[in-house]
Order: C-alpha cells, then structure tokens, then sequence
C-alpha cells in the first residue's frame, strides 16, 4: 500500500488561482474571486499561515489564524480538499497552528461536521458553550450614519 507523501509548508507562496480552487471547493466564493491583490489582503491581516502540498506539488490544505496580541488567537481558515479530507491533512495543518502559537488560546468555531477534528487536538468547551453568529453586511444600514450627531446619541 502507498502512503500518501504530504509537504508542510510555513510560508505564504500561494497563487490566487490554486487558493481560490481550494476556497472554492468549501463554497467560499468562485474561484476566480480570489485574485492576487485579494490573497496579498488575506495575508496582510493574518498572523499565521500554514499550506499543505502533495508529492506533485497540488495544494491540498491551507490553513490561517489572527493573533489579538493579548495571548488570545483566532482559527481563521482551515480548508482541506474534499478527496484529501480522510488523509489527516487538517490535522497536520492544526498541529503546526497550535505548536506555532503554543502557550497561547486558540479559539475555534468548526462546523458541527468537524467537531471531532478539533475535539481530537485538544479543543473543548470551556465555561461556557458559546455559538457562531455571523452578519454577512450585505444589507444596506437601516438609516444614514452621517446624521447621527457627535454624541452618537439622536436627540429626541
């Protein structure tokens, strides 16, 4: 039996167009929504990016988080190839994650589906079980912003 051979690379030398058929295949978007100029923003604002490649070089998995700089980090991505999904690359991609920001909380919200995953490496609930709410801000604002006065409170 052949087991599979996986790189680890900690380094952001993706393309858009290899990016954007993975972010694609976890119903993020198109692929070609994910251009250049977009991928250089996405790296801009994360702290930590990891991507997983196969023996022929194919990107697999990728995996980013944001640290708060107050010893509290943020899971940010985690995608995985849907026929490599079973091959323990998000595993990997946690593990260097967690060993790049050891010491520090990580929080996570997977979906229910990846539950296990993250219970595997150690993630639980703590305290208090908390829920993911999400505004997609694709609604205009009710109201226009610009008359509220200095205050931020209207008089009335």
């Amino acid at each position: 039996m052949n087991t599979p051979q996986y790189t680890l690379h900690l380094d952001r030398n993706l393309q858009a167009d290899e990016f954007g058929r993975l972010a694609s295949l976890a119903h993020w978007g198109e692929p070609g929504d994910f251009t250049q100029e977009r991928l250089a923003a996405h790296f801009a604002a994360v702290d930590f990016v990891a991507h997983v490649r196969d023996a022929g070089g194919f990107l697999v998995g990728y995996v980013s988080a944001i640290s708060n700089g107050l010893g509290a980090v943020y899971l940010d991505a985690l995608l995985v190839h849907p026929e490599y999904e079973r091959e323990r690359v998000g595993r990997l991609l946690l593990r260097a994650m967690l060993k790049h920001f050891q010491n520090q909380p990580v929080y996570a919200m997977p979906f229910v589906d990846e539950e296990e995953v993250f219970r595997s490496e150690g993630f639980k609930v703590y305290r208090r079980e908390m829920i993911a709410l999400a505004n997609r801000n694709d609604v205009p604002t009710a109201g226009d912003l610009t008359t509220v006065d200095p205050e931020g409170i209207k008089a009335g």
